[in-house]
């Protein structure tokens, strides 16, 4: 089987900048605090990107508003939807 981690979103809405072909740059939250970190990237499916280094599994990263954020800026984060 397939080792997916924690990035289960669209590749535009946490990826950055291409460093490479493979490597792509993601702000990952340290203690909720923006840090830019390149990832290597390997399978993509539709709505997820394999990320073979960069990132331990539970890593948290930004999925929207990259283009506003910089590293060092406080995280706000995501509430999850009520179930009815």
């Amino acid at each position: 089987g397939q080792n997916w981690r924690s990035l289960s979103v669209s590749a535009s809405g946490a990826f950055m900048a291409a460093i490479d072909s493979i490597t792509r740059l993601v702000y990952r939250s340290n203690n909720g605090v923006a840090e830019l970190v390149p990832v290597e990237t390997g399978l993509r499916v539709p709505g997820k990107v394999e990320v073979v280094k960069g990132l331990q599994a539970g890593d948290q990263v930004a999925r929207s508003g990259n283009l506003r954020l910089s590293p060092g800026r406080k995280l706000l984060p995501e509430t999850p939807a009520a179930t009815p």
